[in-house]
């Protein structure tokens, strides 16, 4: 059986990394396994020019022919993946997003093929491949927290030796069973990807994790995400929020709602000191979300 595998970049401006990462997937293409049938979707930001759209479409013609579509999506990271999987052929198997500053490394394909065609029972619902030490649930174990040798990957919480890991969107997800979930990415800036994909893993029958990073960062210094003390604290509140939010929507038993919550608080609270905020503000935070789970 054909595995239709879909990679999807919502991209927003950022003409100069455009190059580098259709020159990445022009690698990746080239390296695709015969068992797999590999698409392009791009999705620009609808607050990008339409120079800025016409541009990139010529560099993706220059690097991949004309096998890929190039849509408008949201003026919001989060919608635009919806968007982008609403635009997804019906006979999609699986799907995985990159950002434009990010990209593969050139084997990704090769790598995951095992776990990209098992059409038998142990087919995974999600197949992960490192980047933010993606984590998944063991029923007879528990959470299992990613691998401790890649702790440089995994999100440190103050001074404490304890590492945690999140869901990053270095993963492929099957295209059935997020269809069949009915779960949306929203609207959720700026890391609007965790709690859902969190909540998806939760609830998945098989996860395969592999321990291996196949996605890195291409970012600059002043990347979104470099200081978040830039964001004001009403932004960051509202944003946990909504976060919150999708786990009491998404996670059906009140004990994966606390399950899930715990774990998003550990991992996003340290992700915020570290990239900035206060810890006062960080705590007082997540002291509104906290209510959610009393």
């Amino acid at each position: 059986m054909e595995n239709n595998v879909v990679i999807s970049v919502v991209t927003y401006k950022r003409i100069g990394k455009w190059f580098k990462l259709m020159k990445n997937l022009r690698k990746v293409r080239s390296n695709c396994p015969s068992s797999l049938n590999l698409n392009f979707l791009f999705v620009e930001d609808t607050k990008s020019y339409n120079i800025v759209k016409f541009i990139k479409n010529i560099i993706s013609i220059i690097y991949l022919g004309l096998n890929f579509r190039y849509e408008w999506g949201s003026d919001n990271l989060g919608e635009s993946r919806d968007a982008a999987i609403n635009l997804m052929p019906t006979n999609t198997h699986w799907f995985g997003f990159i950002d434009d500053d990010d990209y593969y490394r050139e084997d990704v394909l090769q790598v995951l093929e095992p776990y990209l065609t098992n059409m038998g029972s142990m087919r995974p619902d999600i197949v992960n491949f490192g980047m933010s030490g993606n984590f998944y649930i063991n029923p007879n174990n528990g959470v299992y927290k990613g691998y401790p040798e890649r702790k440089n990957r995994l999100r440190k919480w103050d001074d404490k030796n304890q590492f945690g890991c999140i869901p990053s969107m270095a993963s492929f997800i099957s295209y059935q069973v997020w269809m069949n979930s009915m779960y949306k990415f929203g609207y959720n800036p700026p890391t609007e990807e965790t709690s859902v994909l969190m909540a998806l893993t939760y609830n998945a029958k098989f996860v395969a994790h592999v321990g291996i990073e196949l996605m890195f960062r291409n970012r600059a210094k002043n990347s979104l995400v470099s200081d978040m003390s830039k964001y004001p604290f009403e932004f960051m509140r509202d944003n946990i929020l909504r976060h919150t939010s999708n786990f009491v929507t998404y996670c059906s038993e009140p004990s994966g709602r606390k399950l899930m919550y715990e774990i998003f608080r550990y991992n996003d609270g340290s992700y915020l000191k570290s990239h900035g905020m206060d810890a006062k503000d960080v705590d007082d935070i997540f002291a509104y979300a906290d209510r959610y789970f009393k």
